[in-house]
């Protein structure tokens, strides 16, 4: 006969009377500030959009916020909008060997997506994320390769940080000359470092008493004079250094006292007050990331303070793709898809690239968040009365936000329901999955490294490396690497010999064999290794000829690793899940829905 109790609705539910399966355990619990560290607004710098600012002093060398994901992306689309928030493989000098090609990009969510680049007032760094796949394995768990096992990449303050400044974190100057057409020439540090020097000697100029003329009559001649002047010399400057000067003569005092780069995004009044970010900002550090307590979902995020019901859990802003562009035509859809948000009658996929959100996982029984469109000025709400070929063609603007159910208290992790074909499609994916052949003998090079470490061509012989394994060195052939004469009785190669590894050559992952290990007195190790030709896997300027050998004795065991041959990682398993997340019928516009043929 039929038995089951009747269950209590959250909000009557007591906290206190709940188990933890859904929190982080007690010994695992950091411990988090009360109030908000971190806010997304509108950016200081003029039609950037978005920008991240800090309530609270960060010094040099601290982390800030949480580390974030990493999704490496082969797909390669014209026009896509993940284009203006990619990053190159060179964040990691591992993600080079993802893939045969080096055309291939990063998907970096928060820190990588959100924070501006401002070449004078930079002020945070990436340093190297991790890898790996929290315990699981794909010899048992269905749920490998279908997210991400980059994580926790960190975000270094690069100076002391005042609380109210914006962060700025370098993109390169290659991402700006790529995109001088659209945005013109900016100003770099030497620039702004030129336009100091020029300010502070006009403002020296301007202040010294030339003439027996009466000051007030001097004053009024020698400022229009110098007035006349400075715009002159403006125009005489280059785009981007005219770009980095004040426009007003009268702003020179100002600028020598905090600087033309501060000056830029408007001096002073650019360090946002605690009451100026609370009104005009969104949090976006109420979340942090800890393995999920889903079997099998991978990481997830967790709260860490306490949220009431009714409360923007995370803003979610969102760039507007093609689905068709998530299909990579050898290798199906991408990982890229399983983070995606989409219905069923709409072309248009919406990608949240905010800090964090990209952990929040499914439960449809128990979610304690919900999406709506955000009801911030900084969402373009207008996109959503565009049909779908117009939105496509639009920049930045839309945002969403997660909106709790109920009160969230700290540690427990934050679910969203997914949608009933999303987990179907997972029930599917579970009881018919089975592992690829040879699966029980896979560890990735991260693993190999931590078992086995850097063995050398003669000890391979006896305990080898996975197949999915190659040992790899930091070399790059510097104009100032000193070679030695070797002998080159070999009728196809050419043969260099580098006597010493030295810092200079601190750049190029690149496969070698490890001839020989030396430990010194100190219980420092080094390595001779045979570099050998490369042509895949390198960025241009790192690339050997095929007919060049070079052995480089005496490298640094930190410059020696071990890297996984390419598609050997669980993301390009062939039948690892991919399904995206189902947009509530509420949330997608009319005109951005399509008839479906029959």
């Amino acid at each position: 006969t039929f038995r089951h109790y009747i269950q209590l609705s959250d909000n009557v539910f007591p906290e206190s009377w709940r188990d933890n399966k859904t929190k982080v355990s007690p010994e695992e619990r950091k411990v988090f500030s009360d109030q908000c560290e971190l806010y997304m607004a509108q950016s200081s710098i003029p039609n950037a959009g978005i920008g991240v600012y800090t309530a609270v002093d960060y010094k040099n060398g601290d982390h800030i916020g949480e580390g974030e994901m990493l999704i490496p992306v082969l797909t390669t689309v014209e026009n896509w909008l993940v284009d203006d928030v990619e990053w190159g493989l060179d964040l990691d000098e591992r993600l080079y060997y993802e893939d045969e090609k080096v055309s291939g990009s990063i998907f970096y969510p928060g820190f990588g997506a959100q924070i501006n680049c401002h070449f004078g007032l930079n002020n945070a760094e990436h340093n190297k994320p991790k890898f790996d796949a929290v315990g699981l394995h794909r010899s048992k768990d269905p749920g490998v390769g279908a997210f991400t096992n980059w994580h926790d990449m960190p975000n270094i303050a690069t100076r002391d940080i005042r609380s109210g400044e914006e962060l700025f974190v370098d993109y390169g100057y290659g991402w700006f000359t790529s995109r001088v057409h659209l945005m013109g020439d900016i100003p770099t540090d030497d620039e702004f470092s030129h336009a100091d020097r020029i300010v502070q000697k006009m403002h020296a100029l301007s202040s010294k008493n030339i003439t027996t003329i009466p000051k007030k009559t001097f004053k009024n001649k020698k400022d229009l004079a110098l007035e006349d002047f400075w715009g002159f010399l403006r125009k005489l400057s280059n785009q981007a250094l005219e770009r980095a000067l004040p426009q007003r003569y009268g702003d020179l005092e100002e600028v020598v006292k905090h600087g033309s780069a501060r000056h830029s995004v408007g001096g002073e009044s650019s360090i946002r007050s605690h009451e100026w970010l609370n009104k005009n900002g969104i949090c976006v550090d109420h979340l942090y990331v800890n393995v999920s307590t889903i079997p099998q979902a991978g990481r997830g995020a967790f709260a860490k303070r306490f949220i009431p019901k009714d409360s923007v859990v995370s803003p979610a802003p969102v760039l507007q793709l093609n689905r068709g562009h998530f299909y990579h035509q050898s290798k199906g859809f991408e990982l890229l898809f399983n983070y995606a948000y989409g219905h069923p009658d709409s072309p248009i996929f919406l990608l949240p690239y905010s800090s964090t959100v990209n952990f929040i996982n499914h439960d449809s029984r128990h979610p304690n968040v919900k999406l709506r469109w955000s009801t911030s000025p900084l969402h373009r709400k207008d996109f959503l009365e565009l049909l779908p070929e117009e939105v496509l063609k639009q920049g930045f603007g839309l945002m969403m936000e997660f909106v709790s159910l109920r009160d969230i208290y700290p540690h427990e992790e934050i679910f969203f329901d997914y949608g009933a074909e999303w987990e179907r499609a997972w029930q599917k994916h579970v009881a018919e999955w089975s592992p690829v052949p040879g699966a029980e003998m896979r560890m990735t090079a991260e693993e190999a490294m931590e078992i086995m470490g850097i063995l050398t061509e003669e000890e391979q012989k006896t305990k080898s490396y996975p197949e999915n394994v190659r040992t790899a060195c930091f070399f790059s052939d510097s104009e100032h690497t000193f070679y030695e004469d070797a002998d080159n009785d070999d009728d196809f190669f050419k043969i260099f010999k580098v006597d010493k590894w030295q810092s200079r050559n601190d750049e190029c992952l690149r496969w070698c064999t490890i001839l020989e290990r030396r430990t010194t007195n100190d219980n420092e190790v080094f390595f001779d290794v045979l570099i050998e030709p490369q042509t895949a896997h390198l960025p241009e300027d790192c690339i050997l000829p095929d007919d060049e050998k070079f052995y480089v004795n005496n490298v640094p065991s930190n410059k020696v690793n071990l890297v996984d041959v390419e598609y050997s990682r669980d993301q390009y398993l062939p039948h690892a899940f991919r399904h995206f997340i189902r947009l509530p019928d509420d949330l997608c516009p009319d005109t951005w829905k399509q008839k479906r043929s029959k």
